[in-house]
């Protein structure tokens, strides 16, 4: 029996679509009306995890922190970069208004994520130089992980953590090729490296060259 609010999420759901916050004495009150729930058409043939829903640290509410690793050429795995999504509308970190780089060094927010959507150019930085203690080793933690993940061609894991109160809690994981690209533009350098290292007609065999068709 469940003792407290929950998370139901569906294993192929596209960007929290599928998950439900129920909260016990409003949304539920028995495991029937789990069940209930669990028959609605989004959940039908689709395998759902019911889980207990931890709350974030008060002062920051709603939020997510989106580390992403990549397994190298030489089979270990890096850091590419660490997101804060903040300042969320609802019980999800899909409804950010704000983005934020952290160095993963100093576990500092050096700036804000302008580069990843038209939609954060404006937004306001309060937090530009706040320290998150503990997210270097919640990054060490999420790169061990990756190097024990037998499937070699899971090549970018993108690892979602949130702060609670006294510690940081992963609460989820995903294939992240797709987050991939835009980092590319985080900042200049990036991209210079990129064009340099990879893409036609620069680098030195293994430049991704243009195919002409007559």
């Amino acid at each position: 029996m469940c003792k407290g609010d929950i998370v139901i999420k569906i294993n192929d759901s596209y960007l929290g679509i599928g998950d439900a916050f129920m909260n016990l004495g409003k949304d539920y009150n028995t495991i029937d009306d789990i069940r209930n729930k669990l028959s609605e058409d989004i959940y039908k043939g689709r395998e759902a995890l019911v889980l207990e829903l931890v709350r974030p640290m008060k002062a920051l509410g709603v939020h997510s922190f989106d580390i992403i690793t990549m397994r190298t050429p030489d089979d270990d795995c890096k850091v590419i970069s660490i997101l804060l999504w903040t300042d969320c509308t609802t019980d999800s970190s899909h409804s950010t208004q704000a983005g934020y780089v952290l160095d993963v060094e100093t576990e500092t927010i050096v700036g804000a994520a302008s580069w990843y959507s038209a939609f954060f150019v404006n937004m306001k930085k309060p937090l530009i130089g706040a320290k998150f203690p503990g997210v270097k080793k919640a990054a060490e933690t999420a790169v061990a992980a990756h190097k024990n993940i037998k499937e070699k061609w899971l090549t970018v894991v993108g690892w979602d953590c949130m702060v609670m109160e006294d510690d940081i809690v992963f609460f989820e994981g995903n294939f992240a090729g797709a987050r991939t690209p835009r980092r590319l533009f985080m900042t200049l350098n990036n991209f210079a490296e990129f064009m340099f290292n990879y893409f036609w007609p620069f680098g030195e065999g293994n430049t991704i060259q243009p195919n002409y068709y007559t």
